[in-house]
């Protein structure tokens, strides 16, 4: 289960570096849900990654990007009620 858990937290830095150089690139934006998805869901994956072989540090990091993701989708999503 290891080698899942590794590759799964791999493409989940996958995702969030496609997300970033997207951004940069001007391709999509960093303030709408596409690029806070990708970087959601990248966040979940390195997570479970780090239920294998754990990093404090990377943990501590990725809790704060999954916390901020979804306040920032959330955010969005109130946004589309009004």
């Amino acid at each position: 289960m290891g080698y899942i858990a590794d590759a799964v937290g791999l493409f989940g830095v996958f995702l969030c570096l496609l997300a970033y150089g997207l951004a940069r690139k001007g391709q999509i934006s960093a303030y709408k849900a596409p690029f806070i998805i990708l970087n959601t869901v990248a966040s979940a994956m390195v997570i479970f990654s780090l239920s294998y072989t754990f990093n404090l540090a990377a943990f501590i990091l990725e809790i704060a990007w999954l916390i901020i993701s979804i306040s920032s989708l959330m955010k969005i999503a109130i946004k589309r009620d009004n």
